[in-house]
């Protein structure tokens, strides 16, 4: 199980073809669970080769290039020509803007003939990608496209009157946890299919989306859930540390993990639309 998971990690951390990774080969090489690793390897490319995939993974590369990072799969860079610029990539900063402004173009040309197809992403969206102009009738207009994607209108941002505030320190905790805890709902290739699963990494699978109108059903399989991932957090001395200096009144220090709780509980609560702005 312990080579599983170093399988998993090594992938995670490489872009490249396993069998042309030599950390990877040799661990399926050596390993006694090879045949199970093999699947395992063979699966996890085959996601990897997805149009969405490498659409990703060429634009990441291309992202690290222009900022003068070097690139995160150091077997793929290695066997490349191209090498990190120090203080950053012109060329490949002109490159990525111009991919960019391209794709959001193409993008927004489907409002036009596969809106219904966007609608259900647009509407779990908290903002939309625009082509902004100095004047108007040389960029996209912002306000039509929200206007025609319903942009927002199944999340928080559609309620006015909600007091959460995803800036705020416990309204960005609740939000990260969200964000966290959807990736892996909606992961189609999991770790904890082929290693011992996190507790809270089994219950995500079952959860239904995040909804601000959600049942008392399912707000209880949310919060238990988010319950779960911070108990695993508290077990990591570094993530524990960066939660107990959010908590800052002398009387709650003895206390802590319970207070940082009912804080988060409150932020889940106003994004439930429990607590609301008068007037």
């Amino acid at each position: 199980m312990g080579n599983l998971r170093t399988a998993w990690r090594l992938l995670r951390a490489s872009r490249s073809n396993p069998a042309d990774n030599p950390a990877i080969a040799g661990l399926m090489k050596n390993s006694k669970a090879s045949p199970k690793l093999d699947f395992f390897c063979e699966e996890l490319q085959k996601a990897l080769e997805s149009p969405s995939a490498r659409a990703r993974i060429a634009l990441d590369e291309l992202f690290l290039q222009a900022q003068g990072k070097e690139w995160r799969d150091r077997y793929t860079a290695a066997l490349s020509d191209v090498k990190p610029v120090s203080g950053g990539d012109s060329a490949a900063i002109h490159a990525y803007a111009s991919l960019v402004r391209e794709h959001v173009g193409n993008l927004n040309s489907l409002v036009a003939t596969h809106r219904d197809l966007l609608l259900p992403f647009s509407r779990n969206c908290l903002s939309w990608p625009a082509r902004i102009g100095k004047r108007k009738v040389f960029g996209d207009d912002p306000d039509e496209l929200i206007r025609q994607l319903q942009v927002g209108k199944a999340t928080i941002s559609d309620d006015p009157a909600s007091r959460f505030d995803p800036t705020s320190k416990f309204g960005r905790v609740a939000w990260e946890l969200i964000e966290r805890i959807d990736l892996c709902r909606m992961a189609s290739v999991a770790p904890y299919v082929w290693c011992s699963p996190k507790s809270w990494e089994t219950a995500a699978k079952t959860l239904p989306p995040f909804d601000r109108k959600a049942s008392t059903a399912e707000k209880k399989m949310w919060l238990a859930v988010v319950e779960q991932v911070l108990k695993d957090d508290f077990r990591d001395p570094e993530q524990a540390a960066s939660y107990r200096c959010l908590i800052t009144a002398p009387s709650h220090k003895r206390r802590w993990k319970a207070v940082f709780f009912d804080k988060v509980r409150g932020e889940f609560d106003s994004l439930w639309g429990l607590h609301r702005r008068k007037g």
